[in-house]
């Protein structure tokens, strides 16, 4: 398979999305004909999880299970963020990288952050609460 390549002219005419999917499945990157928000409906009706290999940055708080997640940030590189809602605690605490799964099985609403854009943010005001979406300034 040429992974990165048009195979034939008919293909030549058509418009190839490059979409990673790691996030997402077990690995790996697609070539299609749909843009990326396709994955993005595809996740809003529930089809889409986090691998539980996949490496996501935690807090400190997070990390020893002292405080649920109440905040997920994408960063523009495309990182995933999970915080406690301690405001200080992004930018005085050391993160932990762990994988995706371990926070999954906590808390199974992790799942609905697939959507996130590189650039944006989700956060809860308590732990049953709805994930409220917004964009990093």
């Amino acid at each position: 398979m040429l992974i990165g390549r048009r195979l034939n002219d008919y293909q030549n005419n058509q418009v190839a999305h490059f979409v990673r999917l790691d996030a997402y499945a077990q690995g790996g990157f697609a070539i299609t004909t749909q843009p990326a928000p396709v994955i993005k409906k595809l996740c809003v009706k529930g089809i889409m999880e986090f691998n539980d290999n996949y490496g996501v940055y935690v807090c400190p708080h997070v990390f020893k299970k002292e405080s649920p997640i109440f905040v997920s940030i994408r960063d523009p590189y495309g990182d995933w963020q999970f915080f406690c809602d301690d405001e200080n605690c992004p930018e005085n605490s050391k993160p932990h990288l762990v994988g995706a799964g371990h926070l999954t099985q906590a808390d199974p609403t992790i799942n609905e952050l697939t959507c996130l854009k590189p650039g944006s943010f989700a956060q809860k005001i308590h732990a049953n609460a709805n994930w409220e979406y917004g964009d990093l300034e």
